[in-house]
C-alpha cells in the first residue's frame, strides 16, 4: 500500500493522504457491549440449571475488553521508518 494511506476525513469528508503512523486504532465497543449481553443471557440461563457457579460467566465482558485494548495498544505501537 505504500507509506500513505487514502482516508476519509471525519470533520469535512473529503479524502485526504494520511501517512500510516498517524492512524490509530481504538477498541471496538460493539465487541465489549456483546459480551454484556452473551454474559448476561448466558448467566441468567446457567443460573438455573448450575446455581452460583455460573457467575463466573462474568469474566467474559471482562476478558473481551482486555482483548480489545491490547490489540488496539499492539496497533498503535507499530511504527514505520518515516523518508
Amino acid at each position: 500500500m505504500g507509506d500513505e494511506v487514502k482516508v476519509n476525513c471525519t470533520t469535512c469528508g473529503k479524502m485526504e493522504k494520511k501517512h500510516i503512523n498517524r492512524i490509530t486504532a481504538i477498541a471496538d465497543l460493539r465487541v465489549i457491549y456483546g459480551a454484556i449481553i452473551i454474559a448476561i443471557v448466558a448467566g441468567t440461563f446457567l443460573w438455573y440449571f448450575f446455581g452460583g457457579i455460573s457467575s463466573a460467566i462474568i469474566l467474559l465482558p471482562f476478558s473481551a475488553c482486555l482483548y480489545e485494548n491490547r490489540a488496539a495498544s499492539i496497533f498503535n505501537r507499530y511504527k514505520i521508518r518515516r523518508k
